[in-house]
């Protein structure tokens, strides 16, 4: 297998503020049955976070750009850009600041690569006196998967890719591992996700999330889809759904139904710049506990990070 150091700048890493919940208004029943409440913060929190991970999956661009994440930082952080040039240089000598080594596994008879892998890796791929924090590190592997590389379909597998955010002293992580599955045309692009995610916030909920949700992205009017380019503004239907597991001691596994109410609006100028990607858009999470229902909706405003509402 050929090995090659991934050229910068290829790596773009939106830092996404996404857990900068406000919650409001709590249903409750005395006919619900037994056992602990569903943890619908942590869950709404995760499926947020979860949901700008996935739409930062969409292109192969942004998946190596992103290790195919759109890693959520606590309320304290705001969104910014991390080029390969704030890394330290690779040991190899090679001049090339940068993280992540890539793997090619096989090419096809025009000498295309159709199957490599992106690792990242310590110390190359920690970035410290950025984004007000103490660190950032990253690591892990990511496996992009395209057989055939003149159309847009392709597959990403994240395996113990790890996003670990250090302030004040305090570190919080999100680790995946899964696959996330796109076909597409130029009008039109299809994700599914089979990814679970283990969530380590400071000051926020801490659990598992299971990722089943399907994602259809629709570019706005006169823009389209292109390979080798990221996501055109657009907008995003995201429907299935999730499994919780709060990390809480007695907690059991809840299952989530996702539905888009308001589509949410994809602005790539928010995605590197704000706390979250979307201009607007809104999802219900709904969860029956026995014969009763408990709804939620995660709200995105003004590409700010996204509001949960009980009701």
């Amino acid at each position: 297998m050929a090995q090659r150091i991934h050229p910068g700048p290829t790596l773009l890493i939106a830092i996404s503020c996404s857990l900068a919940m406000v919650l409001a208004g709590c249903s409750a029943s005395t006919n619900a049955t037994s056992g602990p409440a569903p943890d619908f913060t942590g869950a709404s929190n995760a499926t947020a976070s979860e949901i700008s991970a996935s739409v930062g999956s969409m292109t192969m661009t942004q998946s190596a750009q992103s290790a195919g994440a759109l890693g959520a930082t606590h309320d304290a952080l705001t969104s910014h850009q991390l080029y390969p040039q704030t890394a330290r240089p690779f040991s190899t000598g090679s001049g090339n600041n940068g993280c992540g080594t890539v793997v090619i596994n096989s090419q096809n008879s025009q000498g295309q690569v159709t199957d490599e892998t992106i690792t990242y890796a310590l110390p190359a791929c920690e970035f410290t006196g950025v984004l007000g924090i103490d660190s950032l590190a990253i690591t892990g592997t990511l496996e992009l998967m395209h057989p055939n590389p003149a159309v847009f379909d392709f597959s990403s597998t994240a395996t113990n890719l790890e996003f670990a955010f250090t302030a004040s002293g305090v570190t919080s992580s999100e680790t995946r591992n899964g696959t996330r599955q796109l076909s597409a045309t130029t009008s039109v692009a299809n994700e599914s996700n089979d990814i679970t995610t283990v969530f380590v916030k400071a000051g926020a909920p801490a659990g598992t999330l299971n990722n089943s949700l399907a994602l259809s992205f629709t570019p706005s009017s006169g823009s389209s889809l292109a390979v080798g380019e990221p996501l055109p503004s657009g907008t995003i239907q995201a429907n299935g759904t999730v499994g919780w597991t709060s990390a809480a001691a007695g907690s059991s596994a809840d299952t989530f139904t996702v539905t888009t109410i308001t589509p949410l609006a994809y602005d790539p100028d928010c995605a590197t710049t704000s706390a979250s990607p979307f201009d607007s858009g809104q999802l219900k999470v709904v969860i029956a506990d026995g014969s009763v229902k408990t709804y939620a909706r995660i709200t995105w405003t003004a590409c700010a990070a996204p509001v949960v509402t009980l009701y």
